[in-house]
């Protein structure tokens, strides 16, 4: 998409709760940004991964999947794993 990573991740994150949307914890670090994402009401769920173009700044590499289930829908927490993946 043409916009930075960060214009990428604050417009997942203002624009697609008021559009139905409830996003996962997520994560991210150095040129790269996760998570996971369901649209209320439904059983469509997906995930994204963000990255930046080292190549040109200008543009961010987003790559989705999306699809239906009835798995539960993740819930936003505050609490940390205490066992994080290394």
């Amino acid at each position: 998409m043409k916009g930075s990573l960060r214009d990428f991740v604050l417009h997942a994150l203002q624009a697609w709760p008021r559009l139905g949307w409830q996003l996962g914890r997520g994560e991210s670090e150095a040129g790269e940004a996760e998570d996971n994402f369901s649209r209320l009401g439904t059983d469509v769920r997906g995930a994204f991964v963000a990255r930046s173009s080292f190549c040109d700044p200008g543009w961010t590499w987003v790559y989705f999947v999306l699809g239906t289930a009835k798995a539960p829908r993740p819930s936003p927490t505050t609490t940390t794993n205490p066992t994080p993946l290394r």
